[in-house]
């Protein structure tokens, strides 16, 4: 990977970063945040949209209520990201957006 495509993953990490924090702050519980799509494989473009799977025990219940939630707090951080939200329980399941995730998903932890 070149130096500039490194530069770009690391910034969008910390994009997810300051989201996860944010999502915190409101006291969801964050079990976990992918980064998945484009920007995990490597082939994003310029303008791409930032693929993140939310995994948090919220979803067990208005799971809708909670998606909205997810791409309100979004906005607040960055326009480009766009969020799925899990269970993780159905997380486990076989499904191919999970099978995405999992396959191709980068965890995005406190440090890089």
């Amino acid at each position: 990977m070149s130096k500039t495509a490194t530069a770009k993953i690391k910034s969008i990490k910390t994009i997810l970063l300051n989201y996860k924090t944010l999502l915190q702050r409101d006291n969801f519980p964050v079990k976990k945040i992918i980064l998945y799509g484009s920007y995990a494989k490597g082939n994003y473009k310029p303008y791409s949209d930032i693929d993140v799977c939310v995994i948090s025990d919220k979803f067990s219940k208005k799971a809708d209520y909670y998606e909205t939630y997810l791409w309100k707090k979004a906005l607040d951080v960055d326009s480009r990201i766009e969020p799925v939200g899990y269970h993780p329980e159905n997380f486990k399941n076989i499904d191919p957006l999970v099978n995405e995730i999992k396959k191709h998903g980068i965890e995005i932890k406190s440090s890089f």
